[in-house]
């Protein structure tokens, strides 16, 4: 408690002397300087002291320093990548189908990490410019979509084809981008909307293979270029490098007030408003917003339907008793012809003053599952539309250039590759526009109460889901509440919804909390007293005795499996019902095998829940793969059954492999991996094998899984049979 003590010096100034109510002093403050509060900014303080949301945006951590370079092999995979290959010493393969040949024949070992580069901004990447109105060259560049599909359709491909080789399933895949982000407000003209594109299908692609993929954004210098170097040796996913300085991604609040970093120009109540997507559930949320919270009188509101678009007739109706003049088109946004055509019917007297894109479509699938086809429907409704009207527009003095983006864009939500890509495209514009001194916001939502067609298809599995990962869907009140506070000033890309500190927490505390939100929750206390609890499955099975292990493994699989599928009860999973039956799809089986590899310590393939399509086949896999992995473990420390005899070793490592299922191939190709390193350290030409070092390493190198099996029967001393 305080009392405070003000005392005016100045029309503007006064003194302030806090204490606590006994009188002893808090704090003097000699002059505080006052100055007038714009209306919009008082009613955004307004509605937080009520208890509205608060915004978030994605800031930068940093800088740190990089950690020492890690060790293995590398690679770079297409063109535009020698500088990086050099400053590696990685040899260049023009892509996954090279490098997995070469691998194949010999002439080269699985890499540890390969590298894409992706060029950018997209003045330096050659994307085509569109003239000016008058037919003249612009001085400066701008994104296209061909340019967007230029740059994702290939990468959609790389992505397929890596994660589809067998023989790189042991590999990290280290995507290089420049001008994706800007992690200060200095770097915003450098930041490129096709490579904030980018960015969003990497995030998506990294959530549903979290243990493949990294994302680096880095300034092409030569230090950032060398700290390329330390990705193998940090756990980190998404970082920037500058000048080989560490930055990682952190959401914070905004802070309840803050100074406009732009001052907001009034809504012009002569002029004309834009929506796109105006007949949608959150469109026409939207519009009564303006005209009831904001003046606005004259709207052009644009759906596919148009006025055929159920309740639009309503719609204008009630817009029409509120004060508005409302028009609704039928128009495709994402058909530059159609929308210039839109834009030109404005009438002079009533010009264009705003536009609020709010339009967009879905087509969710897992990543390998999309095709240019389906990554083009969802980029013409959301992206394309955004690049035309910021071409379309840019030569208007617009007073707000507003875009509804997503936070599927922000944390790459699985199963929404193609929609985060197009929804990171509007963030990135926005910075763009913004630092160009053109009008620009880009809200990315979470999820709303109300159904739409974005959310209609949404089943309460779906909904517990993102309740899951601390995604709580926002009323329609508080999200309009987020609108006002955005609109009255503030960064150009936020982030709109309504999260559950609660879940954080616990999903913080249970290992499982995604890096991006760890700036909001603190972590989970640490007492130096308590004992090491056993993280790994391999070190869970060596804790209890050998008659428990089967059940400790496949009441695992099936806590986790009733925790996706949203059951409160582990009854309802079947020990040898499949996976299908119990309800898993696509998506649910990338949460299961993501918090299955986070629970276990082990990496699993994204095909996991349909090679083992039980669970109890899948519990015999894990226990396989957790015991295998200890006698591993013994066998180099000497601890285990193993002892410190090398062939002992190597008979171990032989039964490992006799219980390692042939479906298993990212542990087989792991193994050959590891087997060849070892081969290429006995340096002594006594410790050779007949035929030398060399002929064996050929022979591994070309090697099925029973090859190598019988490779160390006979080069070791090992009988066929023998156990």
């Amino acid at each position: 408690q305080l009392r405070a003590h003000i005392t005016k010096t100045s029309p503007d100034t006064a003194t302030l002397r806090l204490t606590d109510p006994d009188g002893n002093p808090v704090a003097d403050c000699e002059s505080v300087a006052l100055r007038p509060l714009p209306a919009a900014e008082l009613d955004a303080l307004r509605s937080r002291s009520a208890g509205a949301l608060p915004l978030y945006t994605v800031g930068w951590s940093g800088p740190e320093p990089a950690p020492s370079p890690g060790k293995g092999t590398w690679a770079v995979l297409g063109e535009g990548g020698e500088e990086i290959a050099e400053a590696l010493g990685a040899v260049v393969f023009a892509g996954p189908a090279a490098l997995g040949a070469a691998v194949a024949d010999g002439s080269a070992t699985p890499p540890d990490t390969v590298v894409v580069p992706f060029p950018g901004p997209y003045g330096r990447a050659g994307m085509p410019v569109p003239p000016t109105a008058d037919g003249a060259d612009r001085p400066d560049t701008a994104p296209t979509g061909a340019g967007l599909r230029a740059a994702l359709t290939p990468l959609l491909s790389l992505l397929r084809d890596w994660l589809d080789d067998e023989r790189l399933a042991a590999g990290r895949l280290v995507v290089a981008v420049r001008g994706a982000v800007a992690v200060s407000e200095a770097e915003a003209e450098r930041v490129d909307p096709v490579a904030a594109a980018v960015w969003g299908l990497l995030r998506t692609a990294r959530t549903e293979n979290p243990d493949r993929i990294v994302l680096v954004d880095h300034d092409g210098t030569a230090a950032s270029l060398d700290g390329l170097k330390a990705v193998p040796a940090s756990e980190k996913a998404e970082l920037a490098l500058r000048q080989g300085a560490w930055y990682v991604p952190r959401l914070s609040a905004v802070p309840a007030w803050r100074p406009a970093e732009q001052p907001a120009r009034p809504w012009d109540p002569d002029g004309t408003v834009l929506v796109t997507g105006g007949t949608g559930t959150l469109g026409a949320l939207l519009a009564r917003r303006l005209v009831t919270g904001h003046g606005v009188r004259r709207l052009l509101l644009t759906g596919r339907r148009g006025p055929a678009a159920p309740g639009a007739e309503e719609l204008a109706a009630e817009l029409s008793r509120l004060g508005a003049e409302v028009r609704i088109e039928a128009c495709d946004v994402g058909d530059r012809a159609a929308l210039a055509a839109l834009l030109a019917s404005v009438p002079a007297d009533h010009p264009l003053t705003a536009v609020v894109h709010a339009a967009g479509v879905l087509d969710d699938g897992v990543l390998q599952s999309l095709t240019p086809e389906r990554l083009d429907a969802v980029l013409a409704a959301k992206a394309d539309a955004a690049l035309h009207l910021h071409e379309l527009t840019r030569d208007l003095p617009l007073a707000a250039f507003v875009l509804f983006s997503s936070l599927a864009g922000v944390v790459g939500n699985a199963g929404q590759a193609n929609y985060a890509a197009a929804n990171a495209l509007l963030d990135g514009l926005a910075v763009h526009r913004r630092s160009q001194g053109q009008p620009a916001l880009s809200l990315a939502w979470g999820l709303w109460e109300e159904s739409s067609a974005l959310t209609g298809h949404l089943e309460g599995r779906e909904r517990d889901r993102l309740g899951r990962n601390g995604i709580v869907p926002l009323a329609a009140e508080e999200g309009l509440a987020l609108l006002d506070l955005a609109l009255a000033g503030g960064p150009a890309a936020v982030v709109a919804a309504r999260l559950d500190l609660a879940e954080l927490r616990r999903r913080s505390a249970a290992g499982l909390l995604a890096p991006l939100f760890t700036g909001l929750v603190k972590g989970p206390r640490r007492r130096a007293s308590a004992a090491p609890v056993p993280k790994s499955l391999a070190e869970r099975l060596g804790a209890v005795p050998e008659g428990e292990r089967e059940r400790l493994v496949l009441d695992l699989v099936r806590e986790t499996a009733a925790v996706v599928l949203g059951h409160s009860d582990t009854g309802l999973i079947d020990d040898d019902h499949s996976f299908k039956e119990l309800g898993f799809d696509s998506l649910t089986a990338v949460e299961f095998r993501n918090r299955l590899s986070a629970g276990t310590g082990l990496r699993l393939p994204a095909t996991v829940v349909f090679d083992h399509p039980s669970p109890a086949a899948l519990a015999t896999l894990l226990r396989g793969r957790a015991e295998a992995e200890a006698e591993a473990a013994g066998a180099t420390t000497g601890d285990g059954p193993a002892g410190a005899d090398p062939l002992s070793g190597l008979a171990a490592l032989e039964q490992a492999l006799a219980r390692t299922p042939e479906t298993d191939t990212a542990t087989r190709a792991e193994v050959g991996r590891r087997l060849r390193e070892l081969l290429a350290g006995l340096s002594a030409p006594e410790a050779a094998p007949s035929g030398g070092a060399e002929g064996v390493a050929a022979r591994i190198k070309s090697a099925s899984a029973g090859d190598l099996l019988d490779l160390i029967d006979s080069e070791f001393g090992r009988k066929a049979g023998s156990q």
